[in-house]
Parts: structure tokens; sequence; C-alpha cells
């Protein structure tokens, strides 16, 4: 089958108008014109391609902004988790620490309880001694004081009276020496037997000072006015006793001299600063350690709150060690009872010191010397004088040995009883 077609008017109109020249030369123009307008296919696609670049990179740019912003933003997060983590760290440690911190102050209120529980048993045990103390010391005092009056009254009796015998001796002797010579016909044989008594009268002497007073130097006086009458008797027969009385001077040269008067001086001095001596000074209640970090130094932010949570956690407890043995404070009667029981040692040592007691005398000074290093301040400048005072006498030989005189007197009265015999 075919189909007919029916002319275009348009198609139709063109081929009309196509035939005519001015038809053609309109048309002309218009297509002229028309190239004018519109632009090139080429010059489109080229303004095309550049706005789309140019997009492109806007877009690109934009992307990688945004990207940095999100790679800047997740880094800081990053860092903020792991100051976060830190920080949790720092806190468990300072939990941790303050649990163990916990734990040392449950054992130092432990050890502090028992150090209490062991105090108030010394206290009640001190204090039931007290009375006993007191007494013990009220019967030593009053016994020491009674022997020591007693001895000093014994001693100053007889030395009183040997002074006076050795004053009226000269005088008596003087007297009868005048009424011998006055006589006449007197025999040289009286004469000898007169100078051989007051001989044996001075060796009398000598062995009694050195008996009851241990006075050295009367002792050696004695001796040497025997010695003279001695030799005034002009008896071959005495050689002997001459020479035993040389012997016993020169022992008596090698005996150290004790100044007793003097000791004791020092003794009933160092006895009187008893009062005065400092105890030890108790331990202080407050600890300063280091300085922590302030939170003003720190940084700011997290670093600021971590020091600020250290610094409360370690002022909550301070602990220090110290290993030295802790010496109980006392009471102001336990410390009247200790500076009286310290004066008695002293006293005790006196009256050993004038009894010629050595062992004794040096045991109150060791029992002194030990309450002063146990109860006083060893480092005060007063204690450790007492203490060197005390070391120092405790060194000396308060009795030495002392020879006999006894020697000479015995072989001058067996002499006396030969003579007597043959006369």
């Amino acid at each position: 089958m075919s189909e007919s077609r029916s002319p275009d008017p348009a198609t139709e109109a063109e081929t009309s108008t196509r035939d005519t020249p001015d038809a053609a030369a309109d048309d002309a123009s218009s297509k002229a014109h028309a190239s004018r307008r519109r632009p090139r296919p080429a010059e489109t696609r080229s303004r095309r391609g550049g706005f789309t670049g140019a997009l492109a990179l806007l877009l690109a740019l934009a992307a990688l902004g945004v990207g940095g912003a999100a790679w800047w933003q997740q880094e800081r997060l990053a860092r903020q988790l792991a100051e976060l983590r830190g920080g949790d760290e720092l806190a468990r440690e300072a939990l941790e620490v303050t649990g163990s911190n916990r734990r040392r102050l449950e054992a130092l209120r432990t050890d502090v309880d028992s150090l209490r529980e062991q105090g108030e048993t010394r206290r009640r045990a001190f204090t039931a001694l007290e009375d006993t103390l007191s007494r013990e010391v009220s019967r030593l005092r009053e016994n020491s004081d009674q022997e020591l009056a007693r001895l000093r009254e014994s001693t100053s009796r007889d030395i009183q009276r040997l002074r006076e015998d050795l004053e009226q001796w000269p005088v008596r002797l003087a007297d009868l020496e005048d009424s011998v010579a006055s006589l006449r016909g007197v025999s040289d044989d009286a004469r000898r037997r007169w100078l051989r008594a007051e001989a044996e009268y001075f060796l009398n002497i000598a062995n009694t000072e050195l008996a009851l007073t241990a006075d050295v130097e009367r002792a050696v006086r004695a001796l040497e006015l025997a010695d003279a009458r001695l030799r005034q008797a002009d008896e071959p027969a005495l050689a002997p006793v001459r020479a035993e009385i040389a012997r016993e001077l020169t022992q008596l040269a090698a005996v150290p001299r004790v100044d007793r008067a003097g000791i004791s001086l020092r003794l009933a001095s160092l006895a009187e600063q008893v009062d005065d001596l400092p105890l030890p000074q108790p331990a202080p209640g407050v600890f300063t350690g280091d300085r922590p970090l302030s939170p003003d130094d720190a940084e700011p932010g997290l670093e600021r709150a971590l020091a600020a949570l250290r610094q409360a956690l370690s002022g909550m407890l301070s602990v220090r060690r110290d290993d030295a043995p802790l010496t109980p404070q006392l009471a102001p009667a336990e410390v009247f009872f200790l500076r009286r029981n310290l004066e008695l040692q002293i006293e005790n040592a006196r009256l050993a010191l004038l009894q010629r007691e050595t062992a004794l005398y040096r045991d109150h000074l060791q029992s002194a010397m030990r309450w002063l290093e146990a109860w006083f301040d060893p480092e005060h400048p007063a204690v450790a004088s007492v203490q060197s005072s005390l070391e120092e006498l405790a060194g000396l030989d308060v009795a030495p040995s002392l020879p006999t005189a006894d020697g000479a007197l015995r072989r001058l009265r067996e002499y006396a009883q030969l003579r007597e015999r043959e006369g």
C-alpha cells in the first residue's frame, strides 16, 4: 500500500521564496544576522569546560578543607582521650597510694595504741614504785647523812686529839729536856731511853695517821721526827730501826696524793646542778616535707586538675620513718624522783669517798652516768659537762693502797725489851 504525502507548506514557501531573487537576498541577510547572534559551537564548548574546571577545583578545595578539619578534630579528640586515659591512670595510682597510706595510717594507729598501752602500763608501774622509791630515797638519805655525820664527827675527834697531842708534845718535850739538862749527874743511858721513847711516840702517830685518816703527809712528818730522835740517841744498835724508817719513807713517797676534800667539793657542785639539767625535748607534732607542685604552677586544663588532686592527696597524710628508740615522756612527779635519784647517787659517791671505798665510789658514779645518758638530753652542753666530770672523777683511785709503818715501831720495841732484859 502506498501512502500519499502532502507537501509541507513551509517547504513550499521556502521553495517559492528561493525562486525569487529578493527573497534570496533577504534569506542571506537573515542567515548572516543569525550567524552573528548565535556563538560558535567550539567557543561554547570552551567556555563550558573552564567553568566546570573551576567549579571542580572549588569543590576539591572545599573537600580538602573539610577533610583537614575533620582530621584535626579527630587528632584533638585523640589527644584529649589520651590525656583522659592518663588522668585515669594517675587517678588510679592516687587511689592506690591513698589506700596504701590508709593502711599505713591504720598500722601507725595500731602502733600508737600499743605504745599508749605500754606507756600506761609503765606509768602505773612507775606510780606503784613511787612510794617505794620515795621511802628508799628517804631511808638512804637519812642513813647516808647519819653515817656521814658520824664519820665526820669521829674523824674530827681523832684528828683534833692528834693535833692537840702534836701541839703539846714539843712543849712537853722542851720542858722535860730542860728538866733533864738541869739535873746534875744524869747518865747518858737515861737520855737515850728518853729519846727512844720520843721516837716510839712519833712512830705510833705515823701508824695512827695511816690507819685512821690515811694522811700520808702527817705520817711522813712523824717518821721524820722519829728518825731525828734516833739520830740524836747516837746508838749503833738502832741502825736497823732507822733503816726500816727510811724504807717506810720511800714507800710513802711513792703513794699518789688524793685530794679528798677537793673531790668531795666537786661532787657537791655536780649534785647542785641536777635540778638544772634539761630532759630530752618531745618529738614535733607536725613534720614538713618537700613542697608539692602547686596547681598555680601547672599548665591550665587537665594538668592543673591533676596537680590539685596530687596536692590534696599529699596533704591527707604525712609519714616519717624514725628507727630511734622512743623515750616515754615523764610526768612532773616522775621527773622529781628522777632528779632526786641522780642526786642520791652522787651523794652516795661522796660517802664512799670519805670511807675510802673505791669500788663503791665508782659504782655510784657509773650509775649516775647511766641515768644521765638514759633520761637527760646528751646533746645539751650542761649535761655533757656533768657527764665528762663524772667520767673524770670515776677514773680516780680515791683509796690507793698504803704501806704499813709498823716495821720500825716493832723493831724499836724489840730493842727496848732487849735492853730492859739486859739491864
